[in-house]
């Protein structure tokens, strides 16, 4: 055990060790004294060590009395404040006692801000339990609670009494509740130890390491001001940023992961304004990516900026950002509020796309609803194959990094992919499979993991963890699965499906029900019955065909799909072009000024997104089709009420052709907008918003009227491939340039998508 003396306004240890929490309450009394301990937890981390610590103080000789609150971070209001102090009064806690904050960062803030008002201040000790509270929040006295206009707004400075960081804690940690732990310790990183990022690439088997050193460093820095009116400001590298992302996300951004996005971002405008080293944004990222943090959010500078001014730290006119100088080195800068916005928006990645009319002909990109198909079946078959697919999208290198994982060989060419299958005898043990943000991966490959037995782990990023896995979650348990709580991230996998007999409701994923037809051949086949009404069938479809191609037998049964033979892939096949991804170009050539053609189309593909030719004849546009081959000839365009519930992944598209027709357009049942990469509908409606249209959300539907004309103006892709596409396409028809921040997002489909709006401006020009 390592003990660390801090001597501030009141001097306490800090102990960091591994396994000694029976002996907390023999230290707390030895330290704190007093008759009475009261207790603070969340409801989360009680029922996992509430009872462990409560017998240890007990044990102590303390009368416990204990306050469990719901976990995260709205409990750190007010109302959770006054309800604390009533707690503490009613159980007649005297200023001779101590409260016991038992938790996470929320837990300490709470406990440390009451004990620092109740009678005039009480004792407090911080048992932190997440990497986060052990390395940051737990060490120097800061304590506050929540108000609407902003995060920790009232608040104390309020030394603690002891901190016991106990490193066993964070064995039961969630894989991302750690994360959000190492994007404090990275900050460390930053500040003072550059070998704390080297640390931090093993960071389990160098934790005890990580949790004493960034505790020294903050240490020395909480000694020299503990007022944090100088150097203790620089702590907050990322924070400035990082709290105005969790307040603009309604906190649904963790405080952890806010701060690694903001300490990307301030990096980069540094680097950008000529205030830091060159390659230190690209070290911090890489740091960052190294524990699966992120590096960019849904907000724009504009947004953000907003939320900044409020910060507790703005004096007047200016406010202060803690640029990173190189690693290692850190400073305080003074920016005027007027420059604000200015300064960060250095700090975005974005594109500035000229108000200039598109036309001209392009090939469709391949279909990434074929792609994925098709991979799966080739890695589960006997023998290798080769499938014919140029260029490769973010979504597609998840399945293949999954299959890999499993696995497969899987070699990436220009013209596609050489599969080499899967051993079914030989599965790897303790497989990392790292969807990323692919909804399609993991529902598609949840199910042949449990076929195959594997025992794993599914990484996700993004929304993807907040994504629903119901109803196959429970069907996939129900016949034999050993998951982990669906919300947890990674969700591990063990155990073997059995009785290859499912039942699914179709009214929620078609990909469930492909996920559970891609397992069945792994189990010698079986049957699927489908209730209720179905979802996106066209795709189910698809799936069907491709299973047939890879030499499984399908018939039905009323709503009973039965799978029987093994997989056997053809030595090689194709992918055919994309239609959700054509339909930009579709909608694109429909509101512009010349024709468009898009090559590459199956007329008769299976995707249901092929019903966008149809769509836009309503709008009033003219289609002519050729082999393989779809023109579009602008007409004047009129509003239309379509139900979107079959064909969701078009709506951003169609909302091009809405912004601008004669009359009002109604996209109705658009409910499953809302489960996508970003709230579909509310994105649709801030970006073509910002953008100059006149659109509303009404419940599940989307509304457009009329403008004469789009302003243009500067959005974000909200993280979204589908939200980036349909403001670049926008752009061709507003009256001035649209600037899109996070435009990579369109690497999750199609990566070449600016590059390819580029040539078709190119041509016009011409």
């Amino acid at each position: 055990m390592t003990e660390i003396r801090v001597n501030a306004s009141k001097s306490y240890d800090i102990l960091v060790g591994n396994g000694f929490y029976n002996d907390f309450g023999t230290l707390i009394k030895k330290t704190a004294g007093g008759t009475s301990a009261a207790l603070v937890s969340d409801d989360r981390v009680w029922s996992l060590y509430g009872e462990t610590v409560e017998m240890s103080l007990k044990s102590a000789g303390y009368k416990v009395h204990t306050f469990v609150f719901p976990n995260g971070e709205e409990s750190k209001s007010p109302a959770t404040y006054i309800s604390l102090l009533e707690f503490l009064a009613e159980n007649h806690i005297t200023r001779s006692d101590i409260i016991v904050g038992l938790g996470g960062g929320v837990t300490g803030d709470l406990s440390g801000f009451a004990a620092a008002t109740f009678q005039r201040g009480i004792g407090v000790v911080h048992i932190p339990t997440t990497l986060l509270a052990m390395v940051d929040s737990s060490v120097g006295g800061k304590t506050a609670i929540n108000l609407e206009a902003g995060k920790n707004l009232a608040g104390a400075f309020y030394q603690p009494s002891l901190v016991l960081c106990d490193s066993a804690f964070l064995k039961t940690l969630p894989e991302d509740i750690f994360s959000d732990g190492m994007a404090e310790v990275i900050k460390y990183g930053v500040l003072q130890e550059p070998k704390i990022l080297e640390w931090a690439e093993n960071p389990h088997e160098n934790i005890e390491k990580i949790i004493t050193t960034c505790v020294k460093i903050k240490r020395d820095i909480v000694e020299e001001d503990e007022r944090d009116t100088g150097l203790r400001q620089t702590l907050n590298l990322g924070h400035t940023i990082g709290h105005a992302i969790e307040a603009a996300s309604d906190f649904k951004v963790s405080h952890g992961k806010a701060v690694a996005i903001g300490t990307a971002i301030i990096s980069k405008a540094a680097e950008a304004h000529g205030d830091c080293e060159a390659g230190t944004h690209d070290k911090i990222v890489k740091a960052l990516k190294t524990v699966s943090l992120p590096t960019n959010t849904r907000e724009t500078p504009e947004s953000l900026t907003k939320y900044m001014l409020s910060d507790k730290k703005r004096s007047s006119d200016t406010i202060n950002l803690i640029i990173p100088k190189k690693i290692g080195l850190c400073e305080i800068m003074k920016i005027p509020t007027a420059d604000l916005c200015g300064y960060i928006s250095a700090g975005f990645d974005s594109v500035t796309l000229p108000n200039t009319p598109i036309s001209g002909k392009i090939r469709a990109v391949p279909s990434k609803s074929y792609a994925h198909r098709l991979l799966i079946c080739a890695a589960l078959s006997q023998k290798p194959s080769k499938i014919l697919c140029g260029g490769v999208s973010e979504d597609i290198l998840a399945t293949i990094d999954v299959l890999r994982g499993l696995g497969a060989e899987i070699d990436i060419s220009e013209d596609g992919f050489y599969v080499k299958p899967i051993n079914r005898e030989n599965i790897p043990k303790n497989a990392v499979l790292n969807c990323r943000e692919s909804g399609s991966t993991l529902r598609f490959l949840l199910p042949v993991a449990c076929a195959l037995g594997a025992d794993a782990e599914f990484n996700m990023a993004g929304r993807l963890p907040e994504r629903p896995l119901s109803p196959l979650y429970e069907e996939l348990v129900k016949h034999g699965a050993v998951l982990s709580p669906q919300g947890r991230n990674p969700l591990a996998v063990s155990g073997k499906l059995t009785n290859p007999k499912f039942t699914i409701s179709g009214d929620v994923s078609s990909q469930f029900i492909s996920g559970l037809l891609f397992a069945l051949p792994l189990m010698g086949g079986g049957s699927l019955e489908i209730t209720g009404e179905i979802q996106s069938a066209d795709y189910i479809e698809m799936t069907c065909d491709v299973l047939k191609t890879a030499g499984i037998s399908i018939t039905r049964s009323g709503n009973t799909i039965n799978v029987t033979g093994g997989y056997a892939m053809p030595e090689l096949t194709e992918t055919e072009g994309d239609w959700s991804n054509a339909a930009f170009w579709l909608s694109a050539g429909a509101i512009g000024k010349n024709a468009m053609e898009i090559e590459g189309l199956n007329l008769n593909s299976l995707q249901g997104d092929r019903q966008v030719l149809d769509i836009i004849k309503a709008f009033g546009a003219e289609i002519e089709t050729a082999e393989n081959t779809v023109k579009v000839i602008p007409k004047p365009l009129h509003g239309i009420t379509l139900d979107v519930s079959q064909i969701p992944d078009l709506v951003p598209a169609l909302s091009i052709l809405a912004a601008v027709a004669e009359g009002e357009t109604r996209f109705t049942n658009a409910g499953r907008l809302r489960l996508k990469e970003s709230d579909r509908i509310s994105a649709i409606v801030r970006v073509m918003g910002a953008l100059g249209a006149d659109v509303r959300e009404e419940a599940d539907t989307i509304i457009f009227r009329v403008r004469k004309a789009l302003s243009g103006g500067c959005v974000s892709s909200e993280n979204d491939h589908r939200i980036a596409m349909m403001a670049g396409c926008a752009s061709t028809i507003c009256d001035g340039p649209v600037t899109i921040y996070n435009p990579g997002a369109v690497n999750k489909s199609y990566p070449a998508f600016f590059k390819d709006l580029q040539s078709l401006r190119k041509e016009e020009d011409q």
